[in-house]
């Protein structure tokens, strides 16, 4: 859809559901999902570059290279380069940013963030 021919009222209603204004968007949320599933599965986030999720997780991460994307974020800012609004993100549930990359946290609450993840993780 093209932003600049809505309404700020039908831009807010498709947010509200879901949709996704950017392609990067639905990489990162697959990215952040995975990486949540991987912290429950394991305690933390210590993801060796090889690891690839399993045929135990749900169907749509089978054989996805979480341990080569936690290497190109942090050490090529996959995702998170110039997307502060991302950084805070993982640094919200946790994640270790590379020092170049910490933000302060937000003045914002974060259940902003848990409904993002719980949105994420349901679509």
């Amino acid at each position: 859809a093209n932003q600049e021919i809505l309404t700020p009222y039908h831009k807010e209603q498709l947010s509200n559901i879901g949709f996704v204004w950017k392609g990067t968007d639905v990489f990162f949320r697959k990215f952040l999902n995975s990486l949540l599933l991987f912290k429950e599965k394991t305690g933390g986030f210590k993801v060796n570059r090889s690891f690839m999720a399993p045929n135990d997780w749900p169907a749509e991460f089978h054989g996805y290279p979480l341990g080569e994307k936690v290497h190109q974020l942090k050490f090529k800012g996959l995702y998170i380069k110039d997307r502060l609004d991302r950084q805070e993100k993982l640094q919200d549930i946790g994640f270790p940013l590379p020092s170049r990359y910490t933000v302060q946290p937000s003045k914002s609450d974060e259940s902003s963030t848990s409904a993002y993840i719980i949105s994420t993780l349901s679509s």
